[in-house]
């Protein structure tokens, strides 16, 4: 359309390609989808990564005074997370007794859930505790066939629960989705158990052992940062640090450690 050209050339301040068939570049993009979901070996020499169009995440309550107020959007997996991915977080019941969690899953980018899209939910029994407040771990897993895995695991007793959300998945059969599933299994490490993880903790420890006053600060400052990022969960930004790391170490080793 010429309107939509003449808009593209004042904000861009060059003219726009004309000469593709919208089409062809539509079914190309559609194929390209299609082979990535397959994972067909045609984009085998191609990198080519997909992204969660929307946040993913759980009702929780926030604390007012004395009181609990529910209706509140918690995210897991946060849009435009490169997928597949699995990501976990601790929730605690908000009552000393309470012997139930209920996780309702919902899809959205408010932080109200009554603005989001409610997908299911996941329940599970937790020990009647008055001394402390229990808790449990809370995972999904999300794939780029649009299935997402819901792990509920209960901290002081490890009795778990477990929900598979189709909805934004499409028409699939029950082999696909245990292929998925099984798949997916593959991610579920926390990046604190990463073998890559493990061993940056481990120079940055012991540059901390060789290193003297200042030095020691400094260290104790990356592993500080190091921990953020791996409470962050997210891979693509740990793998940039790690890069940082493991250099400033090497400079550091060179010219500070006597």
């Amino acid at each position: 359309m010429a309107a939509v050209r003449a808009f593209a050339r004042r904000k861009l301040r060059q003219f726009p390609m004309m000469g593709l068939d919208p089409d062809h570049v539509v079914a190309l993009g559609a194929a390209v989808q299609a082979a990535l979901v397959a994972e067909d070996a045609a984009l085998d020499d191609v990198v080519m990564t997909d992204v969660s169009a929307f946040t993913l995440g759980v009702e929780t309550a926030h604390q007012v005074g004395q009181h609990f107020r529910p209706g509140y959007f918690a995210p897991l997996i946060e849009r435009n997370s490169i997928i597949p991915t699995s990501r976990e977080q601790n929730f605690a019941v908000v009552t000393l007794g309470q012997e139930e969690l209920r996780f309702a899953i919902y899809q959205g980018e408010s932080p109200l859930i009554m603005n989001n899209l409610y997908l299911g939910e996941v329940k599970v029994r937790v020990p009647r505790n008055m001394a402390r407040a229990e808790s449990a771990t809370v995972r999904f897993t999300y794939d780029v066939s649009g299935l997402l895995e819901v792990d509920v695991t209960v901290d002081s007793t490890g009795k778990k629960a477990h929900r598979v959300i189709d909805q934004l998945a499409g028409e699939m059969s029950d082999s696909d989705i245990k292929a998925v599933l099984a798949k997916m299994s593959k991610v579920k490490v926390h990046p604190r158990d990463d073998a890559a993880n493990l061993h940056l903790r481990a120079r940055l420890e012991a540059a901390y052992a060789m290193a003297r006053a200042d030095g020691r600060q400094w260290v104790t400052q990356m592993l500080v940062d190091f921990d953020t990022a791996i409470d962050a969960q997210d891979k693509q930004a740990l793998e940039a640090m790690r890069k940082r790391m493991h250099q400033a170490i090497d400079d550091f080793e060179a010219h500070h450690v006597t």
